[in-house]
């Protein structure tokens, strides 16, 4: 199965941080805030067929809650609808978060070699 990470400081600083900040390739909300969002710049992979799976490892804070959206196309289109927010599921050091089962559920939805992520955290 293809993988792409995000995991470096470059790959966060490369996206869009609002009210969070990037330290070291982890993310945490910003001192003064209770919620943020990283956006990630579309990625393209040829060897997609369909996107099924998501992990983030060491981007959850002690006392946070983090949720997932994402939109996928055949290009890189600001306009294409974004997923509802998709819960994950806690193992070992990272939150997996199951595409394939909201495609199944979505059988209309847009499937492209385009991808687009957006995570939320929020603090309790």
């Amino acid at each position: 199965m293809p993988v792409k990470a995000w995991d470096t400081q470059e790959d966060f600083e490369a996206g869009t941080l609002t009210n969070l900040v990037a330290t070291g390739g982890t993310l945490a909300i910003s001192e003064g805030f209770n919620e943020g969002t990283w956006r990630s710049e579309w990625y393209h992979d040829d060897t997609w067929a369909r996107h099924s799976r998501v992990r983030l490892t060491n981007v959850v804070p002690d006392g946070c809650n983090v949720a997932l959206r994402f939109r996928s196309n055949t290009t890189a289109d600001d306009e294409t609808a974004w997923s509802e927010w998709v819960d994950g599921i806690l193992s070992d050091d990272s939150i997996i978060f199951d595409l394939d089962t909201w495609y199944e559920n979505n059988p209309g939805a847009a499937i492209g070699k385009y991808i687009q992520f957006e995570v939320r955290l929020r603090g309790e």
